[in-house]
This record gives structure tokens, sequence and C-alpha cells, in this order.
């Protein structure tokens, strides 16, 4: 991609989960079409758990009565991975741009969402890690603790879907299944972590110039809605 192309870059605050997958799917036709460059879209979702391909509904802790009763959804999607949960306090971040034009295969790609995150982390001195056979973004000691998921789908070479990274969100609430198959112990937060206290809007625009300079593109700050 021309390192002066400008991708734009949304931030969308709290967006339900339903309403951005449909916004996801209009700007990668858009893209797939020729007549878009690519969008990255950042927000936060209310509670909402997906499941992935590899999904099994054994994951799920709790009834799907108790999920209504608490105000939770839960979806199907077509990203790759198991369940996750999405929830305030929880940054989304979703690219939506060619993988031929980032000159980027799938892996690599996805490698890149970590290590935007991973770069991120540091500047704020916490140690992060990428694990090819547990995908997500570790911290502590021998990474044995979850702050960030990545899971995409992609079509024609345009990915949907995307990563996620706990700033500040309730942990209790990961009890509520096995997040990417693993026990919801597992999982920290940037707060839990001893990380400055971050609105979510804050996070996305710091780690916004860091995503661009990884993927390639230019970085003009976010457009409004």
């Amino acid at each position: 991609m021309n390192k002066e192309q400008e991708i734009v870059f949304r931030w969308l605050g709290t967006r339900d989960w339903g309403e951005a997958h449909a916004l996801q799917l209009r700007i990668r036709d858009r893209v797939v079409l020729g007549a878009s460059p690519g969008e990255v879209l950042m927000m936060e979702h209310p509670a909402v758990i997906t499941a992935g391909r590899q999904a099994s509904r054994r994951d799920l802790q709790i009834s799907a009565e108790a999920l209504r009763a608490r105000g939770i959804t839960f979806v199907q999607s077509e990203r790759g991975g198991h369940l996750t949960l999405h929830l305030p306090g929880q940054l989304v971040f979703y690219p939506i741009i060619p993988l031929q034009s980032l000159r980027m295969g799938v892996n690599q790609y996805v490698r890149v969402l970590a290590e935007t995150l991973v770069e991120w982390l540091s500047v704020h001195q916490l140690s992060g890690e990428w694990k090819d056979d547990a995908p997500g973004v570790w911290v502590g000691p021998n990474g044995s603790r979850k702050i960030a998921s990545v899971g995409i789908h992609v079509h024609k070479q345009v990915p949907i879907h995307g990563a996620s990274l706990n700033l500040s969100p309730d942990l209790a609430l990961f009890q509520m299944l096995r997040p990417c198959g693993f026990s919801s112990n597992v999982m920290t937060s940037f707060e839990a972590e001893g990380g400055t206290s971050l609105s979510v809007e804050e996070a996305a625009r710091q780690i916004a110039p860091v995503l661009a300079e990884k993927l390639g593109v230019k970085w003009g700050g976010f457009d409004s809605d």
C-alpha cells in the first residue's frame, strides 16, 4: 500500500455488536468492489458473548436463560476461534483493509494485530507476548495471563473482526465462559496488571497510530462518525 494513502480510522464509542458487525460487512463489500481503500473501526461493546467457528457450547458456563436475565446476548460469528466475551472496559478494533494492499498473508496480519498491542503495552512498562499455540497477547510470569484476543474472518482477501484488549472490564464476568477455550482464571486486564487509569477512548487514541504504523498506512486522526 502507498504509504501516503490515508485509511479512515473511526472511534465509534459504545456500539452494539450486531450493529458493528453489519457496518463491517457494508464496509467490506465496498472494499471488495474497490470503492474504498479500507477503514479501521475502534469501539467498545455492551456485554455480549460471541461464538467463533471452533466454539463449543460446553465452553459456556451459564444457561441461556441466565444470560438473558443478565441482559447479555449470545451470537454466532464467522470469525475463527472459540467463545469470546466483549464488554465495557474493553477496546475492540476492526481493520477492514485488503490484505493484498497491505502485502500481508493472513498469518502475518494476525501477528501484526497482536504486535500492535505488545508494542503499546511495552510503552506502559508491561511485557506482552504472542503465543502461536494460544492466539492472543499474554502477560505475567511465563505469559500466564491473557490480556488480549485476536480473531478474524477473511473474504476475498478482506478481513473483518480483529482484536480486543482488556483495559478495565469486570473480569468476574469471564466466569460465564471458558474464553477462547481456556479457564476464565487466565483472563486479566491492563488495570489488573497495574496499568495507569485510561478510558477506552484514550487507549484507542494511543493505539491507533501504532496500528497504522504496523499496517503501513497513514494515520491522520479519527474521522467523525
